[in-house]
């Protein structure tokens, strides 16, 4: 587990609030309330700029320097963790999310990727003149005769619909993710 980060150097100015980092990745490891220490002196981070800039919550009441050996000791490690953790958890409902059986001609359809699979392949054939399949068997497992490639469209439309919505959800919510500030907020949220 990640308790500081040490990584480049740093220039930093006494009555300024921002520090300028060299190869440093500050934007991956750090957040606001980390507290950066330089020589004896330390400040809690205000905002995480850039990889290599950061703006401190007060002025930097130490000495002046540059090229500095630093630390960051980090106070968010468990919002770092609960933001991958969260990130995996949308992606793993978004995919299940998209094969939920979907509503078209009042039935409902299976939308698992079988089902999308041979869905797609009776419209690719239709379309190149092969003969529509007679019926199309809904989750109920009734048939619903196929006159029309039209039918098949509407199905497929509503498979369409659905991953577009799912995928629109989970994109909000990473960025909702993204812009949380504590793990309690990240936890609350679903879809």
């Amino acid at each position: 587990m990640l308790r500081e980060y040490r990584r480049g150097l740093v220039n930093i100015s006494f009555g300024n609030d921002l520090v300028e980092g060299f190869d440093t990745s500050w934007l991956t490891y750090c957040q606001p309330g980390d507290v950066l220490h330089v020589g004896d002196q330390s400040m809690e981070i205000l905002a995480v700029t850039a990889n290599n800039a950061l703006v401190l919550v007060d002025t930097w009441p130490g000495m002046s320097g540059g090229a500095l050996p630093y630390r960051i000791e980090i106070q968010h490690e468990g919002l770092v963790r609960a933001r991958k953790a969260k990130v995996e958890q949308i992606n793993a409902e978004r995919a299940l999310r998209c094969t939920f059986a979907v509503a078209a001609h009042g039935r409902l359809w299976q939308a698992d990727m079988a089902s999308q699979d041979l869905l797609s392949k009776a419209i690719n054939l239709a379309m190149v003149g092969a003969p529509l399949p007679t019926v199309w068997r809904d989750v109920d497992n009734n048939d619903m005769p196929i006159t029309e490639l039209s039918q098949l469209a509407q199905i497929a439309g509503a498979m369409a619909q659905q991953t577009e919505n799912v995928y629109h959800r989970s994109w909000e919510m990473k960025a909702a993710v993204n812009a949380a500030t504590s793990v309690e907020e990240i936890n609350e949220i679903d879809w």
